[in-house]
């Protein structure tokens, strides 16, 4: 194959099309390819040559193995084939339908040897990234390192991604050990266990940086050899697998480094949870310019993040909330609420529907007063009306539904699965006309600490939908032997009061400091910053973030004269207060993912707010109706909030009227 090579003629990217996971079936593995699938109505593999092109690559090999006819099909009708221009890349397809993994992948690759220079290698048509992206420069930086270490093979690029991160999920976090004059990986671990076992030789280097706080995108600047390192390696199926050999055999003496990408938003698609939040970060804008509303998409963006295409047909009393997509010819019945929502084009969706954290493909039909939370319904799937579903479902395309209960956690497909002989009913499934439960090959061997979750039927699985990382505070366990009064157990006990005593001093300063930044005013931007940098320097949680931040906004220049106020007074200003700071809350309480719970925070710093000072208690139902109305809060949080909070006589004062306020 001419053309292919990595050199100073242009950038060769090796993209992997598959992600050699089951986790997005069945909406992927019956029908479509993952790569294809929509994001905010464009293919995720649009998406991936766009940010390669941004980047610098000029040169693709697009490795096929699931549903190559379609992706072939699909390339051809782009604008990728159909308009090049002097920006556009070049792109040639490898097929191997019998691909298995990312190691059956390199070893081919490395068998047909068409890759004879240095690439950018990407692990699975999935990646998203925005302007200011140079991986031309990353290539160019890995050719300095081989210059100076003969033996390095890879320099994988990660991004900043704190705990708490949109893009950061659970079980993917990663820690590294590295020279810090140099970069060399020296440790590689992928979390899932909840301690680390650092090597001595790691601490002979005169300095090293341990990072936690990263983001991994699946991609790596790659030398050839690294493709023949798999093919030495037989039983080596993933990259994480090869990282591992590299650093712990000693008949490999090959060197890897990293780098981290500070200019550009990146993120990868390969889990029900990182769907739905790149669809929110591709909605804010995260990764312009690619955005919902490019000149060929045909959506128009309006406020709150929400873009509509032609022909929409919304009904009376329709609520849109943030980060809305209504794909082309779609329709939405009366009194329906939206949010964090996509809708393909043609779908259509019922009267007095509640739909939050979805995505629904291109002809896909929801039923009258259904609730729906964080699912994907395939395209052409129905759901009717009567039937209830959990959180956490996903339909595959085609699917019908019967009037049916389905748990949290389900996934169902259109047509029965390989039964291996046994007698089964092929007409139904028992779920509805064309509704079968999908199940996945069982493993042997399940680590003990695996997530595990209840699914259609009872049946036990895996979590493979995928949920945001978060650092969570330890909690101390008593020791049932121990003598309560004993010497040191008096001790311990002064001590765990010491560190609270700290923890809450932490959290005062923290406070002060947002107040301070208020005072000062500016951009929201600007105070995102300010805050920010508090956050790290005084190591606050994001629900103490949340709650400082509320209660910092609604107290501003009341701090001291709230209680001597009339209510009138208290509420003109607190309203006035929300208002000239409704961006800032808005950034903190309605971001990519996980709103809902952020959002409880807010609902959380209120009741603190409360608890301090009774002036407050009054004019809440206002002040909640007001964060209402500015889409600073939800519905749904503020539900759950008073049903949590129902059974205190005092909070169920404010509760209950402002329910009756809203009469939802």
């Amino acid at each position: 194959m001419d053309g292919l090579e990595g050199g100073k003629e242009g950038v060769l990217a090796v993209v992997l099309a598959d992600s050699y996971s089951t986790a997005l079936d069945p909406l992927t593995s019956m029908t479509s390819p993952l790569c294809l699938l929509p994001l905010c109505g464009r293919p995720l593999l649009d998406y991936t040559l766009e940010t390669l092109r941004i980047g610098g690559v000029t040169e693709v090999i697009l490795y096929l193995t699931s549903h190559p006819s379609s992706i072939r099909s699909w390339l051809k009708a782009s604008t990728w084939s159909t308009s090049p221009t002097k920006e556009a890349i070049s792109i040639t397809t490898i097929v191997n339908e019998d691909c298995m993994s990312v190691g059956d992948a390199c070893r081919d690759l490395d068998t047909k040897g068409v890759v004879r220079g240095e690439f950018i290698l990407v692990g699975g048509a999935c990646l998203v990234g925005g302007a200011g992206l140079s991986l031309d420069n990353s290539v160019e930086r890995h050719k300095e390192r081989m210059k100076r270490d003969r033996h390095c093979v890879m320099t994988s690029i990660y991004t900043k991604a704190n705990p708490g991160h949109p893009l950061r999920q659970q079980g993917q976090e990663i820690v590294l050990g590295t020279d810090k004059k140099t970069d060399q990986v020296l440790f590689h671990q992928r979390a899932g266990s909840t301690s680390y076992n650092f090597p001595i030789e790691l601490f002979q280097h005169d300095e090293i940086n341990l990072l936690y706080n990263l983001g991994d995108p699946c991609v790596s600047v790659c030398h050839p050899t690294l493709l023949a390192l798999f093919s030495d390696n037989f039983d080596l199926q993933t990259l994480d697998a090869l990282v591992s050999e590299v650093l712990e055999s000693d008949l490999v003496d090959s060197t890897l480094y990293m780098e981290v990408e500070e200019k550009a938003c990146l993120g990868r698609v390969w889990s029900p949870y990182t769907l739905i939040t790149m669809e929110q970060w591709v909605k804010e804008r995260w990764f312009y310019p690619q955005v919902p509303d490019r000149p060929s998409s045909g959506l128009t963006g309006g406020s709150n993040t929400l873009y509509k295409g032609k022909n929409v047909t919304l009904g009376a009393g329709v609520v849109c909330g943030e980060g809305v997509v209504l794909g082309r010819g779609s329709s939405v019945g009366a009194r329906t609420r939206l949010s964090q929502t996509t809708l393909g084009a043609g779908t259509v969706v019922g009267e007095g529907c509640t739909l939050l954290h979805c995505i629904l493909l291109e002809g896909a039909e929801v039923g009258s007063g259904l609730e729906l939370s964080h699912c994907l319904v395939g395209a052409g799937a129905r759901i009717p009306e009567g039937a209830t579903l959990g959180e956490k479902c996903i339909l595959g395309a085609g699917v019908e539904l019967g009037p049916v209960s389905l748990p949290s956690c389900s996934r169902v497909c259109a047509e029965q699965q390989d039964d291996w002989g046994d007698d089964g009913d092929e007409e139904d499934g028992g779920l509805g006309p064309k509704a079968f439960l999908y199940t996945e090959e069982e493993e042997e061997d399940h680590d003990e600490d695996e997530s595990v979750a209840s699914g259609a039927g009872g049946q036990v699985i895996k979590d493979w939908w995928g949920s945001l990382y978060e650092e969570q505070e330890e909690d101390d366990d008593s020791d049932e032997d121990s003598n309560d009064g004993s010497e040191d157990d008096q001790g311990d006990l002064e001590d765990d009061e010491d560190e609270e005593e700290c923890e809450h001093e932490d959290v005062k300063n923290f406070r002060r400091e947002v107040v301070e930044s208020l005072e000062r005013g500016g951009a929201t931007d600007n105070l995102v910053l300010e805050i920010n940098g508090s956050k790290h320097a005084w190591n606050i949680t994001l629900a103490e973030v949340n709650q400082c931040v509320i209660s910092a906004v609604v107290t501003s220049g009341l701090i001291e004269t709230a209680a001597s106020l009339t209510p009138t007074a208290l509420l003109a200003t607190a309203l006035e207060n929300v208002k000239k700071f409704s961006g800032l809350l808005l950034k903190y309480g309605s971001q990519a993912a996980n709103s809902g719970v952020k959002q409880g925070y807010y609902l959380r710093g209120l009741e603190d707010l409360v608890a301090k000072e009774s002036c407050w208690l009054e004019i809440l139902p206002k002040l909640l109706h007001t964060l209402f109305d500015q889409d600073i809060l939800e519905d749904v949080p503020i539900l759950e909030w008073m049903k949590e909070e129902g059974d205190d006589k005092e909070q169920g004062i404010y509760c209950s009227d402002f329910e009756n306020v809203f009469s939802i």
